[in-house]
């Protein structure tokens, strides 16, 4: 009796906490993946205004970095959006930097990026823009 009993208690007792484990967390989903590198397609800037021409992601879950050129700032992935938590430095030209917000396209993998480069350190005025991943081919051409 004594062995049985020692035998429910350690292996039983795991298994059940696993079985618990796996049930909670079956409703879970990961966020959609915005890692890589960009290709950014402004729709139009003035001059002295132009922004970055690819932005680069690196994601672990909800969190991510987001790149133009050298710098980086940290981000965050909620729902199917991509937001910087502050402007993300750049060098030369008129803006001290640049804060990203964009809505990823496509599922469950985004395709595209739709959003604004929004300036910061200059008088220029935000920058939608439209951007594929680096490498992919436009929307239409094979």
């Amino acid at each position: 009796m004594r062995p049985a009993l020692l035998y429910l208690v350690l292996v039983g007792l795991p298994l059940l906490g696993v079985l618990g484990i796996l049930r909670a967390g079956s409703g879970l989903a990961a966020p959609p993946s915005f890692g890589g590198a960009w290709a950014l397609a402004p729709a139009s800037y003035p001059d002295g205004c132009t922004p970055p021409a690819e932005l680069r992601v690196a994601q672990s879950g909800r969190r991510a970095e987001v790149a133009l050129g050298a710098e980086t700032e940290a981000a965050e992935v909620d729902g199917r959006r991509l937001r910087t938590r502050g402007a993300v430095a750049v060098r030369g030209g008129a803006c001290r930097g640049w804060r990203v917000e964009a809505a990823g396209e496509g599922a469950p993998v985004p395709a595209a990026l739709v959003g604004r480069l929004v300036p910061e350190g200059c008088a220029c005025a935000p920058v939608p823009f439209r951007a594929r991943r680096a490498g992919a081919p436009a929307p239409g051409t094979h």
